[in-house]
């Protein structure tokens, strides 16, 4: 994949994250789901991976502090959303689905900014 490539498709996930995110739900959650939290680690994981090979000039704790950041603000704006709920366990899962992706990818590559 060109640079340009993964940079165009990072920012399309970034709104594909917040679109999905904030679009109205169907019905309040009856129990905790484990998928729903797969989702969470997996999109935000992804995510991560995507930004750090796109923007590999930045320091990797900068991007994913600033992933982070964006997924607190995304979960914290379901509150303003239709049958969309704040939950911190999805903010958890958001953050390990970073923190994952970057050891991944620092396993994976020779030098890492961190």
């Amino acid at each position: 994949m060109t640079l340009n490539l993964i940079k165009t498709t990072t920012w399309l996930w970034i709104f594909a994250i917040a679109y999905l995110s904030l679009s109205p739900g169907s019905e309040p959650p009856t129990h905790f789901t484990y998928f729903d939290k797969l989702l969470h680690l997996g999109s935000y994981g992804l995510l991560t991976l995507l930004a750090l090979s796109g923007y590999a000039h930045l320091k990797k704790s900068k991007v994913a502090i600033g992933i982070v950041c964006y997924s607190i603000v995304i979960e914290s704006l379901q509150l303003l959303a239709e049958n969309r709920w704040f939950e911190i366990a999805d903010i958890v899962a958001n953050i390990i689905g970073v923190v994952l992706a970057v050891i991944l990818l620092i396993k994976f590559t020779k030098s890492s900014k961190v």
